[in-house]
């Protein structure tokens, strides 16, 4: 019914006001309660790992493989959840992004796979990349 404007971010704390269904008296008026809130209704989001995210002036983007080298593409970033962010803009499901030695890398920069199994793909510049 009500949720507090002011979040503590220093205790990472909210007030919040709810109705609950409480048949056995298990709740009690002051107690603490730690809760994930869920949105109905949200879509779903692109997300690529934090990692693969760099922002520079103010501007972020992501390296995309193509073939074998890394193309930057700028890119809108929306929530962080802690090891994954929200891409809104400038990314389309299924591109392979960078995600490992992203500071080094450069539009064009030649790229190699590291390890196809499964999960997220790492990238790396290959030996032959010049230094920047």
């Amino acid at each position: 019914r009500f949720v507090s404007p002011a979040f503590r971010a220093d205790q990472r704390a909210l007030t919040v006001e709810a109705v609950v269904a409480n048949r056995d008296d298990a709740l009690k008026p002051g107690m603490f309660v730690s809760a994930d809130i869920t949105v109905p209704g949200a879509a779903p989001s692109l997300v690529v790992p934090t990692a693969a995210v760099a922002t520079a002036a103010g501007i972020s983007h992501v390296f995309v493989v193509t073939g074998n080298k890394a193309e930057q593409r700028m890119v809108m970033p929306g929530a962080v959840l802690g090891p994954i962010t929200e891409i809104l803009n400038g990314l389309t499901a299924g591109e392979l992004v960078a995600t490992t030695q992203v500071a080094a890398l450069f539009d064009g920069a030649p790229v190699r796979v590291a390890g196809q199994a499964a999960g997220p793909a790492a990238i790396a510049p290959s030996p032959s990349a010049p230094t920047r």
